[in-house]
């Protein structure tokens, strides 16, 4: 490790971080005092446990889900849209709007026939 903190002194890093919770078999009370005496460069040591690390991927998985649905809505809206004579609202509501009325004629015109 403190090669590895070598090298990136000679690239011209003028900081190392070190993610505790990604090292293997790791003793805090040897190691730290190993690499905070030996280290050519500064160092921040961080920790990301385990739940942070789930609510993290929880909220990842959320926002993609998110996105995805969005995505859909989209595509249905146009879709919607397309089925619409005369349609050139862009935002939802105002389609949505059109489409009511439309099927309000649609349902009179069947009434009436």
């Amino acid at each position: 490790m403190l090669v590895d903190m070598g090298k990136a002194k000679e690239c011209g890093a003028d900081v190392v971080e070190i993610r505790l919770d990604y090292l293997k078999d790791f003793n805090p009370s040897h190691h730290l005092e190993t690499i905070i005496k030996q280290c050519p460069l500064p160092t921040l040591f961080t920790y990301r446990s385990v739940v942070l690390y789930q609510r993290s991927r929880a909220a990842e998985v959320h926002n993609l889900s998110e996105k995805r649905r969005r995505s859909r809505i989209n595509e249905k809206m146009k879709a919607l849209q397309n089925l619409i004579p005369n349609s050139n609202k862009t935002d939802k509501v105002s389609m949505l709007d059109e489409a009511i009325e439309y099927l309000k004629q649609l349902q009179l015109q069947v009434q009436v026939s």
